[in-house]
């Protein structure tokens, strides 16, 4: 079973199965928009990755990178076991939609790798192109990979997705900031795109792992609205050596940014019991327009740090607490309550090591959890730290057993209750 999986997944030769072919078709007749369906529930286990082997996979979309016309590169987002040697070098072979120009082999080389540590055993590593040439990459149909400097016994079909400078499809969104496992709780992930939702996020991406299927249809209203996507990720055993235990989780930040340059303006990245809260503005994209400014910054910034507020004790919001008293509000007590009204007391946790951040997706190459990783620095400053009176990262853990205590007063906050109306329709 395992071989027949491995052969269907990294086939060599020209690309032939007919799953290949059905790939590139789609990929064609959708042309650049590909990359928006691309990866979404349901997709198989070759529809995803391509497997060297067990200890090291590519991911089955590259990235053609036009923001700079003088620094054209492909790039890809590869998983290496870090318990093995580094992974082994990588040929790209691209491929072009007309006859008359033959498939052009090139190597790669790390454009930043061995990412993360941690209870993760695997990492994500950053592949590129060397700098391409107009004629290189024109009329670029695809690519395949290959172990061999030749490029032969090339593996099955990559499409490619094009990022270059477009209006925005949407000025604010988020991502979930590791995969979803079997074990997910169907309530807490419904709270978290309530919430987002309320304060401005367009699109909400979220990626499953196997056995997290059900995801999928408990967020089916809002898939069909179009404010949520749902993408299999499906790092696991059954093509790695085992776990790993975020499920790589540093390549879901990684394709999670890179799919969205150019369509997000700003991508937020957190975990289902954070939140992005405007304190001044109802919306995350209005706080931005104030502070992403030349009057606030003469170059603009690539990361928006967010100090991270942690939510404490035991104290329901007063307005909740009146309506669940009152009975004004059916919705308050037809389901469990959200942990975001539970809590009314808490303290700022400062520096970059607890901070959560707003991407400018176009200003990175590579994010991680508190920062970015790699940005273009010749045209953006690192980060804008936001002031704690502006924006904050609501932070609700279900217990602080292994968290620190707050080493700066606590205090009382209502803020929450500004969207109790978009969350629940009442008045209260």
């Amino acid at each position: 079973m395992v071989r027949q999986l491995v052969a269907s997944i990294f086939s060599f030769g020209r690309p032939h199965e007919r799953s290949d072919h059905k790939l590139l078709s789609a990929w064609r007749a959708l042309d650049v928009g590909y990359y928006k369906k691309a990866f979404h529930h349901p997709q198989t286990i070759d529809d995803l990755w391509i497997l060297v082997s067990r200890d090291y996979i590519v991911r089955r979309l590259g990235y053609l990178d036009l923001r700079d016309v003088e620094n054209v590169t492909i790039r890809l987002i590869t998983m290496q076991d870090k318990r093995k040697a580094p992974p082994v070098a990588l040929y790209i072979n691209i491929h072009y939609n007309t006859m008359w120009k033959r498939p052009h082999c090139m190597p790669t080389q790390w454009d930043y790798g061995a990412i993360g540590g941690g209870y993760d055993n695997y990492e994500n590593y950053l592949l590129k192109t060397d700098l391409l040439f107009q004629t290189q990459y024109e009329s670029l149909s695809h690519i395949t990979v290959s172990t061999n400097n030749d490029c032969s016994s090339e593996s099955g079909v990559i499409p490619i997705q094009t990022i270059k400078p477009k209006e925005y499809d949407y000025n604010f969104g988020v991502c979930l900031h590791k995969g979803i496992g079997p074990d997910f709780k169907p309530k807490i992930l419904l709270d978290y795109v309530k919430m987002h939702l309320a304060v401005g996020a367009e699109i909400i991406t979220i990626y499953i792992q196997t056995g997290a299927e059900g995801v999928y249809d408990i967020l089916l209203p809002y898939i069909n609205k179009g404010t949520v996507e749902v993408l299999d990720w499906k790092l696991e055993p059954n093509i790695t050596n085992g776990g790993s235990h975020h499920y790589g989780q540093t390549g879901v930040l990684a394709e999670c940014l890179w799919r969205n340059t150019y369509r997000v303006k700003y991508l937020g990245m957190n975990d289902a019991d954070e939140f992005f809260i405007p304190l001044k503005h109802k919306t995350i994209s209005e706080l931005m327009s104030d502070i992403d400014t030349p009057q606030v910054s003469k170059t603009p910034a690539a990361t928006f740090g967010f100090p991270n507020f942690m939510m404490k004790g035991n104290e329901t919001l007063p307005k909740v607490s009146k309506a669940l008293q009152s009975g004004t509000c059916p919705q308050l007590r037809n389901e469990p309550i959200a942990i975001y009204y539970t809590r009314s007391r808490g303290c700022v946790l400062r520096g970059r090591a607890v901070q959560k951040v707003v991407f400018r997706p176009v200003a990175i190459y590579l994010p991680w959890v508190h920062c970015q990783i790699k940005f273009r620095s010749w045209e953006y400053i690192e980060e804008y730290k936001l002031p704690e009176d502006t924006g904050l990262s609501y932070h609700y853990r279900s217990h602080w057993k292994k968290y620190k205590s707050c080493s700066v007063p606590e205090y009382h906050t209502t803020v929450i209750e500004k969207y109790i109306k978009i969350l629940t329709g009442c008045d209260i």
